[in-house]
């Protein structure tokens, strides 16, 4: 019989990964530092609403809003570091993007100091009474508690995610425009939910590679209209100055992104719920 890390041991890993990425992070605000210490707290949170579905502990919001806090203070600045990339990778011409890239890196600055003024606000050892406490607690329980028990809590749990979104698929509410973004912070929080209990249980009980694929689509379709939103907001600064160059990049950018847009709207589908190791 396969055995699967407990949820106490799986707590430790993601809060050491957690404290390791912010603590690189405090010192230099880096892409690949910046993107890890995201992932680390979504991880972190997923797994901490994961032990709370068994220990019902009421305290443990203070931390999951304090983790919040931390990784949506690194938004604006992860937002700025994937526009510069993309249009990097986009290959234009340095005359047209150049007073752009100077615009986006006076951006990044200023969302560098913010960011990095939240992080050094984030004293993990603050709230590590509050982890050491539910760390115990589930240690108990798992001790106390089989692991059919465990699993069906859990399972129960994630279909309140999967669900409701399934509902709103069907009813098409969630087909428009503007509903996309919601929708993908919909799907991120089911993987995260979902990559934490197949970690711990081995159970899937939906395509992970498809909701992987949907999250990927719609995080270019939320890269693009960042950049759309902010080339149009520098363009309109400089009226004085015609910039025909950056203007078709922007309707470059604005083309690929409707295209995208409506195949993803047809490509939105129910998923199947399954049980399965």
């Amino acid at each position: 019989m396969k055995h699967y890390p407990s949820i106490s041991s799986s707590l430790d890993s993601a809060w050491n990964k957690y404290e390791d990425n912010l603590s690189r992070s405090r010192s230099n605000l880096s892409v690949d530092n910046v993107h890890d210490l995201r992932v680390s707290t979504q991880r972190l949170e997923a797994i901490l609403c994961l032990s709370r579905i068994l220990t019902k502990s009421k305290k443990l919001s203070r931390l999951l809003k304090n983790l919040k806090k931390t990784r949506c203070s690194l938004g604006p600045l992860r937002d700025i570091q994937v526009e510069m990339l993309e249009l990097n990778e986009m290959k234009f011409s340095s005359k047209d993007t150049k007073e752009y890239f100077f615009y986006c890196d006076n951006r990044k600055k200023i969302a560098q100091k913010k960011a990095l003024r939240a992080i050094k606000r984030n004293t993990p050892h603050s709230h590590a009474k509050i982890f050491e406490r539910e760390k115990k607690k589930v240690n108990a329980i798992e001790k106390t508690v089989s692991h059919h028990v465990i699993k069906e809590k859990l399972e129960a749990n994630l279909r309140n995610y999967f669900f409701p979104l399934n509902r709103k698929l069907r009813n098409h509410s969630i087909q428009k425009r503007k509903g996309l973004h919601k929708y993908r912070i919909l799907t991120k929080q089911l993987r995260y939910q979902g990559e934490a209990m197949k970690e711990l249980l081995g159970s899937t009980m939906f395509n992970m590679k498809d909701l992987k694929g949907t999250q990927a689509e719609l995080g270019k379709i939320q890269d693009n209209s960042n950049i759309i939103k902010n080339l149009n907001t520098f363009l309109s600064s400089q009226k004085r100055l015609k910039q025909p160059g950056l203007e078709a990049i922007r309707d470059q950018i604005q083309l690929t992104h409707e295209k995208l847009v409506q195949l993803e709207l047809q490509a939105l589908s129910t998923q199947q719920w399954k049980n399965s190791a």
